[in-house]
């Protein structure tokens, strides 16, 4: 391998190569510079190769980031590996630190919101009044959030009735009776369901779940 063979396979994996009828590939030299790689041609814009004629560094990257396979019927298939840098973004702290901060208040106010949309039958027996569904929807959803057991999660559930968002604090077992209550499946669903709504018109260009995505793109 020579020194332009080196280079190029260096170019190859460290730099962002976008493929096309013709290829960028950026310059090593110029930060800001690139040149136009015909793959097929063999040609490039670089002066290296205007004055040579031979192929460059830039041609050989190119040709380190995509195979030609052959097919059993004697066509080709070019298969391309672009590389691609991950964007970064200047982060706000101060509001960031802010929606930090007030993360489980804003949940448990906008948990509230959407229990407040669950039906309870009236109670008309004697005796103490049932917990309603809401308030035992909103008491699992808050034992789930805190990522804790039943036990742990009785401060956070306590703290919630005396702020308001529960009419009364809901034990540990009750808690933990209801999720063996087949009747709370459906509203737990209707409960995922509503909360996604807002993400419906931006979900189909991204998973709302990702937390990245791949360095690589092969693409025929």
């Amino acid at each position: 391998m020579d020194a332009r063979q080196e280079k190029g396979l260096i170019l190859a994996k460290g730099a962002r190569l976008i493929a096309g009828s013709t290829w960028t590939v950026p310059s090593q030299s110029n930060q800001t510079g690139a040149y136009l790689v015909d793959a097929e041609k063999v040609t490039c814009t670089c002066p290296d190769f205007e004055l040579r004629r031979e192929r460059c560094k830039h041609l050989f990257a190119v040709e380190f980031s995509r195979t030609v396979e052959t097919k059993p019927d004697g066509t080709t298939v070019v298969i391309e590996k672009v590389t691609l840098t991950k964007q970064t973004y200047v982060q706000d702290w101060p509001k960031y630190n802010a929606a930090q901060v007030a993360e489980k208040e804003t949940a448990q106010t906008l948990l509230r919101g959407l229990c407040d949309g669950i039906a309870t039958h009236a109670h008309s027996g004697r005796g103490r009044k049932p917990i309603s569904l809401s308030d035992a929807a909103y008491a699992m959803t808050m034992k789930v959030y805190t990522m804790m057991s039943a036990r742990r999660a009785s401060t956070d559930i306590k703290a919630c009735a005396e702020s308001g968002k529960l009419s009364r604090a809901v034990s540990f077992s009750s808690v933990l009776d209801y999720f063996d209550k087949p009747e709370m499946t459906p509203i737990l669903i209707g409960l995922i369901e509503e909360s996604a709504k807002p993400l419906a018109s931006i979900e189909t260009s991204f998973a709302i779940d990702s937390t990245g995505f791949g360095t690589h793109v092969y693409r025929r």
